[in-house]
């Protein structure tokens, strides 16, 4: 890092420029020390090797950016870890459990090419 202004922590990866030299938005260098920051200011992208200022989790945008079933971890936490370990005996049941994501222009959901 290059500047010697001190910010707040929570100010890391928020999306704003609070260092002349920009540092403070310099997220893959900030992400190698993630783990030595407090879990309160920054949070760990569960999609990706990543870290968001906890100012961004559930603000209305996908910080994380969308996982491969086109979930938003940082927005739909609750949904997220649900989806995220869905287990296997609903898939295939009958009943449609996940929301339809867009895959290829199609509809897709846990009924999506089941053999009945």
């Amino acid at each position: 890092m290059n500047s010697s202004k001190y910010i707040s922590r929570q100010r890391l990866c928020d999306g704003k420029n609070d260092c002349s030299y920009k540092d403070d938005e310099n997220c893959p260098l900030i992400n190698e020390t993630c783990s030595t920051l407090t879990s309160e200011t920054l949070s760990k992208c569960t999609a990706k090797d990543k870290c968001i200022s906890s100012q961004l989790v559930r603000d209305g945008k996908c910080d994380c950016g969308n996982d491969d079933y086109g979930l938003c971890p940082d927005e739909d936490i609750d949904d997220y870890s649900i989806r995220k370990y869905i287990s296997f005996p609903i898939i295939c049941d009958g009943f449609t459990e996940l929301e339809p994501i867009m895959i290829d222009g199609k509809n897709e959901t846990d009924e999506t090419e089941c053999d009945y």
